[in-house]
């Protein structure tokens, strides 16, 4: 049975230290946690209290260990919430015109692309969850979480500052999309231990991502010609043919 948290914070949270807690919960990958079922912050803007709904205690438990540290640092007791068993909710009949259609998942993966493009490595992770891990299959490298691998976006951007995710196409597939792209961009940076060559990259990429029942990133892999890449970097002769 579904349970109720009700929170008011001891001494009391106002909007800034809300909307700071958000902003930092965003960050972590934690913006929509799996087993939330609701949430909404009400009062005075000086005095905000929080109600959420959560399928089970042990998923509140699970976003806590991301929330305790951060409220900590703000300098905000959440307090002992005030715990109950849900016995019924009654959803009132929205406008159709004010409700927006529920977002699909090849919305999420353009919108974490369209994030890259702009460079906002915060926003590219806002749908993972903590856990989530992501596989670059040429490198051979596995991120686990958004810290991480955000890391590894910064990374393509620190070797060209221009790294775009361009002609891209998606595939819905249920609980998994594909996306073919092209990367492409200007090599002004180091690449790793590799200096800067200036020359252009344009590397055809593959990129699946799989969604768990809350819409989240739960994992996510990427597949690309590592060898090409180092050959159109100048790093590498190209293979000889014939």
């Amino acid at each position: 049975m579904a349970l109720a948290f009700l929170f008011a914070p001891s001494p009391a949270m106002n909007a800034e230290s809300y909307d700071q807690a958000t902003a930092r919960l965003e960050q972590a990958g934690a913006a929509a946690p799996p087993g939330r079922l609701y949430h909404v912050c009400f009062g005075d803007r000086d005095n905000l209290r929080v109600l959420d709904v959560w399928e089970s205690r042990e998923d509140f438990d699970r976003f806590g260990q991301t929330l305790g540290p951060i409220m900590q640092e703000l300098g905000v007791a959440p307090g002992q919430p005030e715990i109950a068993e849900v016995r019924n909710t009654i959803s009132g009949a929205a406008s159709t015109s004010a409700t927006a259609p529920a977002a699909s998942h090849v919305d999420t993966h353009r919108a974490a692309h369209d994030a890259f493009n702009r460079h906002d490595m915060h926003a590219a992770v806002r749908n993972f969850r903590p856990d989530t891990e992501f596989t670059d299959h040429a490198r051979g490298l596995t991120t686990k979480g958004p810290a991480e691998f955000i890391d590894w976006l910064q990374g393509w951007v620190d070797a060209c500052s221009d790294a775009k995710v361009d002609e891209p196409s998606y595939i819905d597939g249920g609980d998994y999309t594909v996306a073919r792209f092209q990367g492409r961009g200007t090599n002004d940076g180091p690449m790793g231990t590799l200096p800067a060559t200036g020359h252009r990259l344009d590397v055809a990429f593959c990129e699946v991502l799989h969604y768990d029942s809350s819409g989240r990133i739960a994992s996510g892999e990427m597949y690309y010609d590592s060898l090409g890449m180092m050959v159109q970097l100048g790093h590498l002769n190209p293979p000889m043919t014939g």
